[in-house]
């Protein structure tokens, strides 16, 4: 796992974890980060998310990092826009199974 500095949000061993209503805005890199660390033997599977917000973060706005193990992730009413400014950068990198946006 990279140390990032200015992230929104960092979710790290979080099992069927939810998150509802946050609006993150101008981090320096993801507004979002779902991640593992090398002492992380739970990873992130099944987490809810409802209406979030991302807006205008230098990274992603939210990012899924597989080695996290985030399957079954749940993305409800939630919008990703004007992300990506500081390198090439998507508002939504999901790179898991069954994960729905």
């Amino acid at each position: 796992m990279k140390n990032l500095k200015n992230v929104g949000l960092q979710v790290i061993g979080a099992p069927n974890a939810s998150f509802s209503h946050l609006k993150l805005f101008k981090t320096n890199t993801h507004c979002v980060h779902i991640t593992t660390t090398a002492t992380d033997d739970r990873g992130s599977y099944g987490s809810r998310w409802y209406d979030c917000e991302a807006w205008s973060c230098g990274g992603n706005g939210f990012r899924v990092d597989t080695d996290a193990s985030p399957f079954g992730t749940t993305f409800i009413r939630c919008n990703s826009i004007w992300n990506g400014w500081n390198g090439n950068h998507a508002g939504v990198r999901l790179r898991v199974l069954s994960s729905v946006w």
